[in-house]
């Protein structure tokens, strides 16, 4: 299966993209740099280019951008992702002194993701990023 990562340099996507090349899929991360993803992707044994070229001829995208940047990315991205299936791993979150808490209540960022995108789209792998 070819698996393209858009936002595969930062740290969920380079660590998905490894797990899925050791398993024997075809990965390519994606990023907006293309130097950075080339440079990861030579150490992971993946493909690397830009978030636009990772998606050409792809089975799978998983949109693995911080939340702040996945409507935009979607948006951007829409008219080459196409049809092809999404999953998002964003998960929009509140760090308050209350502890974690959405950040919205009416909808996920997944579902607002379907809404940009033509594909079908899920949601999961979604993490606390360690900052």
């Amino acid at each position: 299966m070819k698996i393209a990562i858009l936002g595969g340099t930062g740290s969920f996507g380079r660590a998905l993209a490894g797990r899925l090349y050791q398993l024997g899929e075809e990965v390519t991360i994606g990023s907006r740099d293309p130097n950075r993803a080339h440079e990861l992707a030579t150490v992971l044994g993946v493909r690397g280019a830009t978030n636009e070229d990772a998606v050409q001829g792809t089975d799978f995208v998983v949109l693995s951008v911080p939340s702040s940047a996945a409507l935009h990315t979607a948006r951007d991205l829409a008219p080459a992702i196409g049809d092809t299936p999404l999953l998002c791993v964003a998960s929009d979150l509140r760090f308050t002194a209350n502890g974690v808490e959405p950040g919205r209540y009416e909808r996920s960022l997944a579902e607002e993701v379907a809404e940009i995108v033509s594909g079908p789209v899920a949601s999961g792998y979604q993490s606390l990023a360690a900052a």
